[in-house]
């Protein structure tokens, strides 16, 4: 609604304009330590739009979360100031913001109260609307990414993920776990040090949560299955939380992607691979069952079976695991034992 409102249409014609008098002013060569000292009538236009007393409308001021570094770079203390005023009651601006808004290094540590405050006051959407099943989604992704490529330049960082790790709801804090995977998976050119961050927060997590007593809040491992996706993800760290996760976590390996990352494994860590599929013959398989492990077992087992050794004995305890439950496909991989010749 406020991009489609006149006023809303108005004030971002209002940012676009003061962006292209610097601009101009560049072009003639002024330089400016404050350029919106520059433009006096720029100022007067955004004080007016943030004063409740000339504009009602508590979403119109929405609009210059779409423009935080461009406002830094007009008029730094300006935008410090105004901070409260936009951002004080994580209202529809906070919401833009964390909806369409860029995260950028300078204006996210002005932000760290505002994601401090909602940290402690996550909570689980209950509208089924597509807009607002985005929004919880996004505080999550927001502090992956701060962590991811802030670090400590971020103020308050950690109590803000201690916050939100003891107080968001299950949904929001399982898809800060899923996200890293699937955001990892699609930056091509992740740095190694981002990547490393990354893996260091989730291993943690999932060491926190594996190690609890409450079984509700194992379901903060639900969409895991998204850690296997990356290649950026290395082989031995991949095996060390997929380790974690079934021993104590129902249902939450049967995805496609870590049967797959498995047998890939397997090329390089047989046993690692195969003492993952031992844990699922046994755990709980959920209402998927083995639909998107069947090939990747036979992967696993078919190798496990010819190596011989202790190897070779738990493939055959894992099939037959498999066998008890219905799946006695994997029984065609044992070795045949030859009949008896008659003297």
């Amino acid at each position: 609604i406020t991009l489609i409102s006149g006023r809303g249409v108005t004030l971002h014609a209002a940012v676009e304009y003061a962006l292209w008098c610097v601009r101009n002013l560049q072009a003639q060569g002024r330089t400016a330590s404050v350029w919106m000292n520059e433009l006096p009538e720029v100022r007067a236009h955004f004080d007016m739009k943030l004063d409740r007393q000339c504009e009602r409308s508590v979403a119109v001021p929405s609009v210059f979360a779409h423009y935080l570094p461009n406002l830094l770079y007009l008029d730094r203390a300006w935008l410090e100031e105004q901070l409260p005023r936009l951002f004080g009651d994580l209202g529809p601006a906070w919401h833009v913001y964390l909806l369409y808004g860029h995260l950028h290094g300078a204006t996210a540590s002005f932000l760290a109260p505002y994601y401090l405050r909602a940290a402690i006051e996550a909570k689980t959407v209950t509208s089924e609307r597509t807009h607002a099943k985005e929004l919880e989604r996004r505080l999550p992704e927001h502090l992956l990414l701060l962590h991811a490529y802030l670090g400590t330049r971020m103020p308050q960082l950690e109590e803000i993920l201690a916050a939100f790790f003891r107080h968001a709801p299950v949904r929001q804090r399982a898809h800060l776990i899923g996200f890293a995977g699937w955001h990892v998976d699609e930056t091509k050119d992740i740095s190694s040090e981002a990547c490393q961050r990354i893996m260091d927060l989730v291993e943690n997590r999932v060491r926190t949560v594996t190690q609890a007593d409450d079984p509700a809040a194992k379901e903060e491992l639900s969409e895991w299955a998204a850690l296997c996706r990356p290649e950026a993800f290395p082989d031995e760290w991949v095996l060390r939380v997929a380790r974690m996760v079934v021993r104590g976590t129902p249902a939450s390996y049967s995805e496609m992607w870590v049967g797959e990352r498995m047998a890939r494994i397997a090329d390089t860590d047989l046993a690692g691979a195969l003492e993952v599929l031992t844990s699922i013959s046994v755990g709980d398989l959920g209402p998927l069952g083995l639909q998107d492990w069947l090939d990747p077992a036979e992967k696993i087992l078919g190798p496990a079976i010819a190596a011989g050794g202790a190897v070779h004995q738990r493939a055959i305890a894992t099939i037959n695991n498999f066998t008890e439950r219905g799946y006695s496909q994997f029984e065609r991989l044992l070795p045949q034992q030859r009949a008896p010749r008659d003297a």
